[in-house]
């Protein structure tokens, strides 16, 4: 009996030795080992990760022209008219302030030549331009003294025109501003006058100069007063 097992024991090895030569070496190696998890489920599977430092390799799409979506946003092409700021509004005021300051400059310029032309000897509507007292002229400017006024005048109407943007301003805009703004300010306090001889207030009125400064001289330094006004508040 012991004889008997003891072959069969034999037997057994001998057959477990030759299986063990016939199996191929990955079916001894290959085992899966299923990790525990808690719930049951099977592990998820482990996603490549493409984060910082990872390059990835440019797809077609993204290697295709460019399109209308992805183009590059260009300025307008060059002779296109660009809208003010402040769209229509801003471009309304720019427009309103450049037209007042070609006509102020224009009255200023004129104004001043006329002046000029006094002060180089001419005579016409010279008397006009004096206040009178009982038929005679309340005094008798020099011509050195109108051609100072010539020039004051032609200061300002390059003030007007720096102040309305007609002209390039070689000093800050905040100091012709405040130019624009006192030029204004006289105009308007010639147009009140001397409560005498010239102005809105003026006692003495049936001159010809009385009637001249009535119905032209004082509405006109009104007007440009306002409109230099004008002209300096939008002039920043």
């Amino acid at each position: 009996m012991s004889r008997l097992a003891h072959s069969s024991g034999v037997v057994i090895l001998c057959s477990a030795a030759a299986v063990l030569q016939l199996a191929p070496a990955s079916a001894l190696t290959s085992s899966t080992v299923k990790p525990p998890t808690g719930s049951g489920r099977m592990p998820a599977r482990s996603q490549p990760m493409t984060g910082i430092g990872q390059c990835t390799r440019p797809t077609a799409t993204a290697m295709k022209a460019p399109t209308a979506c992805n183009r590059p946003i260009a300025g307008p092409p060059p002779g296109t008219a660009v809208p003010a700021p402040g769209g229509i509004f801003g471009a309304g005021i720019s427009v309103v302030r450049t037209v007042v300051g070609i006509c102020v400059v224009g009255i200023l310029a004129a104004i001043a030549g006329l002046h000029l032309y006094w002060a180089l000897g001419g005579t016409v509507a010279k008397t006009s331009a004096v206040p009178e007292i009982d038929g005679r002229r309340a005094f008798s400017p020099s011509r050195a003294g109108t051609f100072a006024v010539a020039l004051a005048l032609l200061f300002a109407a390059v003030i007007v025109a720096m102040a309305g943007h007609l002209i390039g301003s070689p000093v800050p805009m905040a100091l012709v501003g405040l130019l624009a703004f006192g030029l204004a300010i006289t105009m308007i306090a010639r147009a009140a006058g001397d409560f005498r001889l010239v102005g809105f207030f003026k006692r003495v009125r049936g001159t010809r100069f009385g009637r001249l400064d009535t119905c032209v001289y004082t509405p006109l330094c009104l007007g440009l007063g306002l409109a230099i006004s004008y002209i300096a508040y939008h002039a920043f």
